[in-house]
C-alpha cells in the first residue's frame, strides 16, 4: 500500500455519503506498499444499536492507480466467495446502491473494511504452518470458484519487460542473469509448471499481506494479483518471502519444510509437484525479481509517490532467484 493520490476530508465526506457507514470521525494515509493509493477511514454508526456500541470502526479506501475498472470485478466476487466460505478477506463494503467500485479522481475505487492483527516481519515455524494450512484450504475452497482470470506475468510480459529493461541503466551483469533465468523458464521447466495442478492463486503472498493475531491467520489482504495459475507458485512465492534468510543469503530450512509439510497435510502434492517444487520457487523469485527491476529502473508512477517507499531493492530477490536456481 501507498499514496499516490492525496485525498481531501471534504472529499471523502462526499463519498461516504453513497454508504452507509457512519459519520467519518478520522482519516490517514497508510504508507506501506507499493501499487495503489490506501487510506485508512474511522467512522461512527449515525444510528444506536450495538454496532454504535462498539465505537468507530476502520475501514480502508484504496484508490487503483493502474487498474482499469473492468478488472475489479473478478477481484470483488473472489474475496466475497472466499469470505462467504469462512476465510477472513478484504470483502468489499457496498454502496446504498449495492455497487462495489465507485470513482473518484478519474480513479476507480473501493472501500473494505479493515482486518484486525498485524503482519509479522520474523515468522515463527508455527505462523509458517498456520499460512501454510491456510492456503491450501484457501486453493480447495476455491475450485468451484466459476470465475477466471488468465496470468499476466507468463513468457510473453517477460520478454516485454526485458525489452525495456535492455535501454534501461540495468548493470549489464544483472541483465546476463536476466536472459539466462528467462531462457531457463521458457525452455527448460516452465512446461513442467503447468503440468501441475492449477488453481486461482493469491500471488502475492509475502508477510506484509498476511495478519496474525499470535499465531492465527486472521487475515489475507491484496488479492490484486489473483489469478489462474501453478497452485505451487503460490506456496513458492510464500517460501521465498517467510523462509528466507537475508543475513545468510540462505532459505531456513526449519521454516521451509514447516511450510511444505503443512500445506500438503491438507493438500497433499501429485509426484509432479515434488519434483518441479525447486523449479517453482525459482519462477516465484523470477518474476518478482523482474517486476522489481521495471519499478527500480523504469519511469513509471510509482515514482510519483506522495507517501511511503514503492520501488523495493531488487538486489533481495535476485539472491533468492540465485540460490533457487541451485536447488
Amino acid at each position: 500500500m501507498a499514496v499516490y493520490t492525496q485525498l481531501t476530508r471534504s472529499q471523502i465526506d462526499k463519498l461516504l455519503e453513497s454508504y452507509d457507514l457512519g459519520e467519518l470521525v478520522g482519516f490517514s494515509e497508510i504508507s506501506a506498499g507499493i501499487e495503489n493509493t490506501n487510506y485508512f477511514l474511522d467512522t461512527y454508526p449515525k444510528s444506536g444499536g450495538e454496532e454504535a456500541d462498539k465505537g468507530a470502526v476502520r475501514y480502508v479506501l484504496t484508490l487503483f492507480e493502474s487498474m482499469e475498472k473492468n478488472t475489479l470485478p473478478f477481484f470483488n466476487e473472489l474475496t466475497t466467495h472466499l469470505a462467504r466460505e469462512g476465510f477472513k478477506v478484504p470483502a468489499p463494503v457496498l454502496t446504498k446502491q449495492g455497487e462495489a467500485i465507485f470513482e473518484l479522481e478519474q480513479k476507480p475505487g473501493m472501500i473494505v473494511q479493515c482486518l484486525s492483527g498485524k503482519a509479522v516481519g520474523k515468522p515463527k515455524v508455527t505462523q509458517c504452518e498456520a499460512m501454510a494450512e491456510y492456503l491450501a484450504s484457501m486453493h480447495l475452497a476455491l475450485r468451484d470458484f466459476p470465475r477466471s482470470r488468465p496470468l499476466a506475468r507468463d513468457s510473453d510480459w517477460m520478454l516485454a519487460q526485458k525489452a525495456l529493461l535492455q535501454q534501461s541503466a540495468m548493470p549489464e551483469e544483472d541483465f546476463d542473469l536476466l536472459e539466462q533465468s528467462i531462457f531457463r523458464y521458457s525452455n527448460e521447466y516452465g512446461s513442467a509448471t503447468q503440468d501441475c495442478p492449477q488453481g486461482i492463486v493469491h500471488g502475492d503472498l509475502f508477510r506484509d499481506n498476511v495478519l496474525f493475531r499470535r499465531d492465527e491467520v486472521s487475515g489475507v489482504i491484496d488479492f490484486y494479483h489473483a489469478c489462474q495459475a501453478t497452485l505451487l507458485f503460490d506456496l513458492a512465492v510464500m517460501a521465498n518471502d517467510w523462509a528466507w534468510n537475508a543475513s545468510k543469503g540462505d532459505y531456513d530450512e526449519g521454516l521451509l519444510r514447516a511450510i511444505t509439510q503443512a500445506y500438503q497435510s491438507h493438500r497433499p502434492w501429485t509426484d509432479r509437484e515434488r519434483e518441479v517444487w525447486p523449479r517453482c520457487l525459482e519462477l516465484g523469485a523470477l518474476r518478482f525479481w523482474i517486476s522489481r527491476l521495471v519499478s527500480y529502473y523504469l519511469p513509471g508512477y510509482q515514482q510519483h509517490s506522495v507517501e511511503g517507499d514503492t520501488a523495493k531493492n531488487p538486489d533481495e530477490m535476485k539472491a533468492i532467484l540465485l540460490r533457487a536456481q541451485a536447488l
